[in-house]
């Protein structure tokens, strides 16, 4: 349906056109009079527009040049009774598309219809065309590759912004020019190009273009242009333009730099042709199959063992490489190493894996023969962008050294050693000298982390053999006295005492005739200074350059006795006193008691009798209480002590054997804990506890080792201890007898940090559990320095 604005001031034409015009098309129409028909054309846009010539106030003429003057290009109509030729050029010459005389009856509007609808048509096709020149025009111009286009005359219609770039060329000035211009930018000179052959149906010469293909559809090839002054490769394609039907309108062509790609392929041409020729004279069989398993390379020697020739094996992607050399398609070491594949081990004396090769040696079926060794190795090959492109195996015939091999195996097994275990353990080796270099960096650090250790530690630290002194560190010089220079001319004898010296020395020949790889002894020295210092010493067999050598550590321990001798003889000042004391208040509670049982066994009044005996409880109070503190003051009187858990146990056997008692211990034998001399005290209440207060028939003693704790358990079968009396078991006076023993275990432990709580279950038993702290405890079998 064509859209109509018909303008003519006479209202009886404009009816006329309304019922006659459709009749002969699909038009649809606006009837207007001069005055609003351009109006109407603004406001909607009309496929044609049709207007008489003769109207008041206007004409045609005028109404078309106010049209066009907008840029409007809708076609237009001059239908008029004017039949003056004047009138028909004017208008046409303003942009008319056709002009037309009023009269003739129907016929007119049947021949005003048939104009209007070729106008229109007409003038659809001419838009069509100039989108479809604009929509090529673009994507011309947005093309990637640079692209240029002529018209069959060889004028220039298109060059693209990538030409512009190439080039240095804009379109402005390259558009429209002809005879050969578009030339001069690539070859400095006017000359006919890929897509004027195209056009003239001729084929360039050779030395111009290279690669030509030439199709029903358009010409490809290659040429080399020199642009500013460096040499630029291009594949060119052109092709054949055409109009909506199939003529022949021009010609397009578009250039590709493949500078780069043809200098890379050159390259791998040449190292490829390299690659031939060092495989084709290396001395072993090798070829080289490619990603896809295509032989790529076959040497002139795997062409004389397996008879299979050059010419049969390159560019074979069906196994030949591994029918020649097995008989049938199983994989090559080429192809595991490909595939990532490991080969079957029962096929291989040996194989042997890096991260780039494999190498293996195999005996048995091979090359159709029997008993033939071959030493083969596969390595992947890369580009020198690092891709992988291949892999080469190569194939040393080994048969000859192999039986030598063996023969001198059976002759001198100890001494077998073959070139190809050699070449195969190449890698290990270096592996092996870096994984050296490591131990050796790391036995540095180890010797620098000893050495700070030992230089800076409390203890004095010294090497002795053949008992002269080889090291001392600076505490042991500070300990002496004696610098480098006079320590290591001395023997060890030199410095201690001679009254400790037999002694020390009894003790060292003991240890090394009974291999007790340590030992400890302590002994006096005297110093440079003259001073004598006691010294704990602690020994240890080690080698030192070579030979056996003594490691020993000396602490000095003087101030330790000392202080310990100073507590010992104020603890028997101590003890002297309190005895002395507790012997006289002993003696006057006996005079008290005595007398106060003569006066209760007189007559005395009943109220005097119970004061009487009120005083005698008061007295036994007081008796028990001066007896507690003889056994209390021996708490901590003396120095703790490393103690055998189970030995001090097993010393009250006999008094639970006497109350038809079993005991069970599950603890270490080597199980010491560090304690106040009085354990033994301890041990004892807690079996005479269990014995008192539960109907028992079985003692367990078991152990237990917990993030760095010691855990002892001593357990019963009786009744157990109700919970709310748990805590209170350990205070002092509670129980049925002194009320004193649980409270005297607790304080005794102590001591030497050790807590105790009962945590069995009442009905189940009683479980005293005993926490030992870390460094508290420790194992007599894994004593050492």
């Amino acid at each position: 349906m064509y859209s109509i604005l018909y303008v003519d001031d006479e209202p009886i034409i404009r009816d006329l056109i309304s019922l006659f015009l459709p009749k002969f098309g699909e038009f649809s129409i606006d009837l207007e009079d001069p005055d609003t028909g351009l109006i109407m054309h603004q406001e909607k846009k009309y496929d044609a527009i049709i207007s008489d010539f003769d109207m008041p106030g206007s004409n045609g003429i005028t109404f078309l040049i106010n049209l066009r003057s907008t840029g409007d290009k809708t076609p237009f109509i001059l239908f008029t009774g004017k039949s003056r030729e004047e009138i028909a050029v004017e208008a046409l010459n303003w942009g008319a598309d056709h002009y037309l005389h009023k009269g003739g009856g129907s016929d007119q509007f049947r021949e005003l219809a048939h104009v209007t609808i070729h106008a229109i048509q007409r003038h659809q096709s001419i838009e069509e065309v100039k989108r479809s020149r604009q929509e090529m025009k673009d994507i011309i111009s947005h093309l990637p590759d640079p692209t240029f286009a002529i018209n069959t005359n060889g004028t220039v219609i298109a060059w693209n912004e990538a030409m512009v770039e190439l080039t240095g060329v804009n379109a402005e000035s390259m558009l429209g020019t002809g005879d050969y211009a578009y030339s001069i930018p690539f070859f400095g000179e006017k000359r006919p190009l890929l897509l004027n052959y195209l056009l003239t149906h001729d084929l360039p010469e050779p030395e111009k273009y290279q690669k030509v293909v030439r199709n029903h559809t358009g010409i490809t090839g290659t040429c080399s242009i020199q642009m500013d002054g460096i040499e630029r490769i291009f594949w060119i394609k052109t092709t054949l333009l055409r109009d909506s039907e199939g003529n022949i309108t021009g010609a397009i062509e578009s250039l590709r730099d493949t500078t780069e790609r043809v200098r890379l392929l050159r390259s791998m041409r040449d190292s490829r042709k390299n690659l031939e020729n060092i495989i084709n004279h290396l001395p072993d069989a090798a070829f080289v199959i490619n990603h896809t398993g295509t032989v790529i390379a076959w040497n002139k020697e795997i062409e004389r063992i397996t008879g299979v020739p050059q010419s049969a094996a390159i560019g074979n992607n069906d196994g030949i490489h591994a029918l020649s050399l097995y008989g049938d398609k199983q994989k090559t070491l080429a192809d595991h190493l490909l595939s990532g594949t490991h080969p079957p081990p029962e096929d291989y004396e040996f194989l042997n894996y890096s991260d780039n090769s494999i190498t293996g040696l195999s005996d048995g079926r091979f090359l159709y023969k029997e008993s033939v060794s071959y030493l083969k190795t596969a390595s992947v090959l890369h580009t020198t962008t690092g891709e992988v492109f291949g892999v080469i195996e190569t194939l040393r015939d080994v048969t000859q050294l192999r039986t030598m091999e063996k023969e001198f195996q059976r002759q001198q097994e100890a001494l077998t050693q073959s070139y190809e275990e050699l070449e195969l353990a190449q890698e290990e080796l270096r592996e092996s000298y870096q994984t050296l270099a490591e131990w050796q960096r790391a036995l540095e650090e180890s010797e620098l982390k000893y050495r700070t250790l030992v230089e800076n530690s409390n203890d004095g630290i010294f090497i002795i053999q053949d008992y002269r002194i080889l090291y001392m560190n600076p505490t042991c010089a500070e300990m002496t006295g004696y610098g480098e220079g006079d320590i290591y001319q001395m023997d060890l004898w030199d410095i201690i005492l001679p009254e400790d010296r037999k002694s020390m020395i009894q003790e060292m020949e003991n240890s090394l005739k009974e291999k007790k790889r340590t030992f400890r002894h302590t002994a006096r020295i005297l110093s440079r200074t003259g001073d004598i210092k006691t010294i704990e010493f602690a020994f240890g067999i080690v080698e030192y350059k070579g030979k056996e050598a003594l490691l020993g550590r000396g602490r000095d321990v003087s101030e330790k006795i000392r202080i310990e001798q100073a507590l010992e003889r104020a603890n028997k000042k101590l003890h002297l006193m309190s005895g002395i004391t507790r012997h006289d208040i002993k003696n006057h509670l006996t005079l008290l008691m005595g007398s106060l049982s003569l006066i209760g066994e007189s007559n005395l009044s009943e109220e005097n009798r119970n004061l009487i005996n009120y005083g005698l409880d008061a007295a036994k109070l007081i008796d028990r209480d001066i007896s507690f503190t003889s056994i209390y003051q021996d708490i901590g009187s003396a120095s703790p002590m490393w103690m055998s858990v189970q030995k001090e146990f097993l010393l009250l056997s006999s008094l639970m054997e006497s109350h038809q008692i079993k005991f069970y211990s599950t603890i270490p034998e080597s199980l010491e804990i560090y304690m106040d001399s009085l354990f033994t005290k301890v041990c004892y209440n807690l079996i005479e506890n269990a014995i008192r207060h539960g109907d028992i028939s079985q003692i367990t003693l078991s152990s237990e080792e917990k993030n760095g704790y010691m855990y002892i358990y001593l357990s019963d079968n009786g009744i157990g201890v109700p919970e709310k009396e748990k805590l209170k078991i350990f205070h002092r006076g509670h129980g049925k007898n002194t009320g004193m023993g649980l409270f005297l275990t607790r304080d005794i432990l102590d001591i030497t940090g050790i807590s105790i709580r009962e945590i069995g279950k009442e009905g189940c038993g009683a479980v005293f559990q005993l926490l030992i702290p870390p460094g508290g405890f420790r194992y007599a079998n894994d004593l050492n320095l």
